[in-house]
């Protein structure tokens, strides 16, 4: 018997299939990296007091991590049970009770070599129950030291629930320093409850100055959460070294959010000087970003620049368009005049006649007196005619 032809509405929905089979197996990776693909907790965790009374925390949590949760509230009120239970409790044990509760998990840190996962802060039925462990245990808490303090109000998802865990041993625990400061956000790695301990809970109560907040940024785990942190800080800080500008800018990870710093700290670092401007510019991955970075520098940033340091900003770009834009955006801060050779040594950075055309134009209005033969050296760069034409006439 002959196998029948696919039909052409079977065909046409092969794209689709593909597609959904895809999106599964990604799904399926995800939950096979991240997910929760242990034993159920009742099968993983018979007795649950192991919680409170094991004297291997480490390796529960970690079993913890892997195991489903029951989204009932029944097991929910065992958790708060078993710390009502105990007169005292370590941190490590009040961990386990906190990480125990079902959330809905949606980001993910590493922390000495191991995922760690959190919930959107405040999101998820059984949220509450996390902060009431928190608040209740506060005072039952023994052995607290600046990385579990850390990991305490890491686990937090109201304001209310951090300030009564941070009110109990911060006094003790942090003298002020960047080093303690930085005990405590290496146990919030990750944290969404992170920068609203640094500027709802810290500052407003003086134990966080803008050079220990700036100086902390690198210590946040994603780009999100250093640009709130800056932008707290940004309108009380009136001046930055622009060691410290550079370096803040080079801490991010993505464009976006070098591009946020760069808006909310140029004025602060003002005047910057054209070596710092390119270090700066240089830090962004696309010429979109970089573009982004010289029109916000030339607003903010006080620059003043030589016509070699207009050369050494454009030859970061990786085409010419964006080579263009720089050039044109950063014209109006140059001091001085263009000579035939810095001419000549910025149309040698475009690779097409319409961008070195287009660069000439932008620079036009700041050009010298050049020698005849000057502008013969500046109209060899062009490989056609009727651009070099073009380029005759801006040199007259």
């Amino acid at each position: 018997m002959p196998i029948p032809r696919p039909t052409l509405p079977a065909l046409s929905a092969l794209p689709a299939l593909l597609a959904l089979l895809a999106l599964f197996a990604a799904a399926c990776s995800h939950t096979i990296q991240f997910g929760r693909t242990g034993a159920p907790f009742d099968e993983a965790f018979p007795d649950p007091s192991v919680l409170v009374t094991t004297d291997r925390p480490a390796a529960v949590r970690q079993t913890l991590a892997t195991t489903p949760l029951p989204a009932t509230t029944a097991h929910h009120e065992r958790l708060l049970a078993l710390l009502r239970s105990r007169p005292s409790i370590s941190a490590a044990h009040l961990l386990l009770l906190v990480e125990a509760v079902s959330l809905p998990e949606s980001s993910y840190t590493v922390v000495d070599d191991r995922p760690r996962a959190y919930a959107v802060r405040g999101e998820g039925e059984f949220a509450p129950v996390a902060d009431r462990l928190l608040t209740e245990g506060a005072d039952k808490l023994v052995d607290v030291d600046r990385r579990l303090l850390g990991e305490l109000l890491g686990r937090s998802h109201g304001d209310a629930a951090l300030a009564a865990v941070a009110d109990r041993f911060l006094p003790a625990l942090d003298d002020g320093s960047l080093a303690a400061l930085r005990e405590i956000l290496d146990g919030t790695s990750g944290s969404p409850a992170t920068v609203p301990f640094l500027v709802r809970y810290l500052l407003p109560r003086g134990r966080l100055d803008t050079a220990r907040g700036l100086a902390c940024v690198p210590m946040l785990a994603f780009d999100d959460a250093r640009v709130a942190l800056v932008a707290e800080l940004a309108p009380r800080t009136t001046s930055l070294p622009v060691e410290q500008f550079v370096q803040l800018v080079r801490t991010m990870a993505f464009d976006e959010g070098r591009g946020r710093l760069v808006g909310l700290l140029a004025e602060k670092a003002a005047p910057l000087p054209a070596e710092a401007a390119r270090a700066v510019v240089a830090s962004f991955t696309f010429d979109a970003g970089r573009h982004e970075a010289c029109a916000r520098l030339a607003e903010r940033g006080g620059l003043e620049l030589a016509g070699s340091e207009l050369v050494a900003l454009v030859r970061l770009f990786a085409f010419d368009d964006g080579r263009v834009r720089c050039a044109q955006v950063l014209a109006p801060r140059l001091r001085g005049t263009f000579d035939g050779r810095t001419v000549r040594a910025l149309l040698g950075a475009f690779a097409f006649d319409a961008g070195r055309l287009g660069a000439l134009r932008a620079v036009a209005n700041r050009l010298g007196e050049l020698s005849a033969a000057e502008q013969r050296d500046v109209l060899a760069t062009f490989a056609f005619d009727d651009h070099r034409l073009s380029a005759a006439r801006l040199l007259r």
